[in-house]
């Protein structure tokens, strides 16, 4: 499914994510700004270290092969998953192909 489908109880995938930003702000004390909507993002800031937002589709896995990463290390709760209604699943089955 796409983000849009991924976003809960939500109207839309852009409520999801501001709902969010709003609470991470609070709970970082921090300007943070998140869009479910907009997919996956990452970038290198080391040769071997790509650091980003969590897979959302097993094909974030297929992306992120491509890129040569071995290791995906998630910081997300299951709470956080769960408010983007993120199915782990069939990320975690594609990761093991």
């Amino acid at each position: 499914p796409g983000a849009a489908a991924m976003a809960g109880g939500y109207k839309d995938a852009a409520a999801a994510s501001a709902k969010y930003s709003e609470t991470m702000k609070k709970e970082m004390k921090s300007s943070l700004i998140y869009k479910h909507e907009d997919g996956m993002n990452y970038a290198k800031c080391f040769e071997r270290i790509i650091v980003g937002s969590c897979l959302q589709s097993p094909s974030d896995v297929d992306t992120l092969k491509k890129e040569g990463v071995g290791i995906v290390f998630c910081l997300q709760e299951d709470k956080d998953m769960a408010h983007f209604n993120i199915d782990l699943e069939p990320i975690l089955a594609r990761a093991m192909e």
